[in-house]
C-alpha cells in the first residue's frame, strides 16, 4: 500500500511539473535531446579542456548531450558556444585537506544525481577519483584519463594514500586513459589497474590547421621557447639555473616563458623581470615572459 501511495503521488507530481519520462529508461529527459543520450565531462580546469579537448568535445556532441563539470579559469564560454552546457564546479588542485575534498565528493554526487549521464568522462586526479568511485557507486559506465602523475605520486605517504585511493576508485572503469607509457608502467606497478583495462595514447595531439608550420626565422640571438606551466616538476629550477649560468658566461639570448605561472614562482618571476625581463599577454591570457 505503501510503495503504490509513493508511486501514485510521484507520478501526478511529474505530471504536474511536465516532467517526461521514459520507459524502461533511467530518468527524465528534454524532449529536444530525446534521441541523444547524456554525457557527463568531469575536469578540474576549464581552459585545459577547451585547448587540448576541443576536437574530441565537437567529435562527441555528434552523439551526445554534453554536461561539463569544471572551475570557471577561461575558456567555459567558448565551452558553451560549441553547445555543450558547463557547470561551474570548484575544485581546489592543491588541497589535500579532507573537508574540502569531501565537500567536492557531495558536489560530484549531486551533480551525477541531477544530471543522470548515461557516460562519464573524467579528467585530472581528483575527478578520476571521487567522481570515478561515485560513478562506481552509482553504477554509471565512465572512462577516466591519467594525463600525467603530478606531485601526489612524488611523496611517498601521500602517494600510498593516492594508490589506495585510485584503487579503490577504479574498480570498476571501463578505461584508463594515458599519455604516455611510463605512467601506465607506474599503476601496473603499484597494482591499480588491470592490464587489459590501459589504453596507451602518443600523446595529446594538436589541430594543424589551427596550428600551422611555420619557418624558423633568422635571428641575431639564440632563441629559447619554453611552453607549459611554471612549475617545479616542469624542471624550472634548473631551467632558471642554466639561465644564470648563461648570463655570467656572457652569453646573448632570449628566453621566452609561455605558459601559467603556479604561485610558488611569483616572487622568481617578478625577480627575473626586475633584472630585465619584459612581461607581456598573450593568446587569452596566458602570461609570456622575454629574457
Amino acid at each position: 500500500m505503501f510503495m503504490d501511495m509513493r508511486c501514485i503521488l510521484g507520478t501526478i507530481r511529474s505530471v504536474l511539473k511536465s516532467e517526461g519520462v521514459v520507459e524502461g529508461g533511467t530518468g527524465a529527459r528534454h524532449m529536444q535531446n530525446c534521441n541523444k543520450k547524456k554525457l557527463l565531462i568531469v575536469t578540474n580546469h576549464s581552459y585545459m579542456l577547451y585547448r587540448f579537448r576541443k576536437e574530441l568535445i565537437q567529435r562527441l556532441m555528434e552523439d551526445y548531450e554534453v554536461v561539463i563539470s569544471t572551475p570557471f579559469v577561461g575558456h567555459e564560454e567558448d565551452l558553451q558556444e560549441l553547445g555543450a552546457h558547463c557547470i561551474e564546479t570548484e575544485v581546489d588542485r592543491r588541497s589535500v585537506n579532507p573537508v574540502t575534498d569531501l565537500r567536492l565528493l557531495r558536489t560530484y554526487k549531486k551533480i551525477l544525481k541531477r544530471e543522470n549521464p548515461d557516460l562519464v568522462i573524467t579528467y585530472s586526479i581528483k575527478p578520476n577519483i571521487y567522481a570515478g568511485y561515485l560513478c562506481g557507486k552509482m553504477k554509471i559506465p565512465f572512462l577516466a584519463n591519467v594525463q600525467g602523475l603530478g606531485t601526489a605520486f612524488q611523496k611517498p605517504v601521500l602517494s600510498d594514500m593516492v594508490t589506495v585511493m585510485y584503487r579503490t576508485a577504479l574498480r570498476k572503469v571501463e578505461k584508463v586513459i594515458f599519455e604516455n607509457q611510463a605512467n601506465a608502467q607506474e599503476f601496473k606497478k603499484r597494482r591499480i589497474l588491470s592490464e587489459e583495462k590501459e589504453v596507451v595514447l602518443h600523446g595529446a595531439g594538436i589541430n594543424l590547421e589551427e596550428y600551422r608550420y611555420h619557418f624558423y626565422p633568422n635571428n641575431e640571438k639564440i632563441h629559447f621557447l619554453y611552453l607549459g606551466r611554471i612549475m617545479k616538476e616542469k624542471g624550472m629550477d634548473e631551467l632558471f639555473g642554466a639561465i644564470e649560468r648563461l648570463r655570467k658566461d656572457g652569453c646573448e639570448f632570449v628566453l621566452d616563458l609561455v605558459g601559467f605561472f603556479e604561485e610558488e614562482y611569483r616572487k622568481k618571476v617578478e625577480q627575473l623581470q626586475k633584472e630585465g625581463i619584459k612581461s607581456r599577454r598573450l593568446c587569452n591570457d596566458v602570461p609570456v615572459c622575454v629574457c
